[in-house]
């Protein structure tokens, strides 16, 4: 009997991090379809109960995370903070185009594909 909650507490565990790992992923797939914010544009993740979200410019994105650069203390010091792609389907998102834009289709393709040392061939 403690086998099988043990193997069933695992396929949970298992199910939960495959589940966020693929929401992420279709996530960055559906930003990416309609053009929610490009790289370069200055948007903010509204809290619905009147707290402060999150603000800055979009800096980098990827299948798992989107990167924004946040200036709090002083314009030389950056703090660049990721948000998990689900999360733009979470929460309200505004937007502020930016100057000299990137889709984000073009950004992760842009990327050169790199393998881990000793899978080169």
């Amino acid at each position: 009997m403690a086998g099988l909650l043990t193997i069933a507490g695992m396929v949970a565990i298992g199910f939960i991090a495959v589940w966020s790992i693929l929401s992420n992923m279709l996530c960055a797939l559906v930003l990416m379809i309609f053009r929610h914010f490009q790289i370069g544009c200055v948007i903010e993740v509204v809290e619905p109960v009147g707290g402060s979200g999150l603000k800055g410019k979009v800096v980098s994105f990827n299948i798992m995370f989107t990167t924004l650069e946040e200036h709090q203390d002083s314009p030389g010091n950056p703090v660049q903070t990721q948000i998990p792609n689900n999360i733009f389907f979470q929460k309200t998102l505004r937007c502020k185009p930016g100057e000299n834009t990137e889709s984000l289709s073009q950004h992760i393709l842009s990327k050169p594909l790199v393998l881990p040392k000793g899978k080169e061939k």
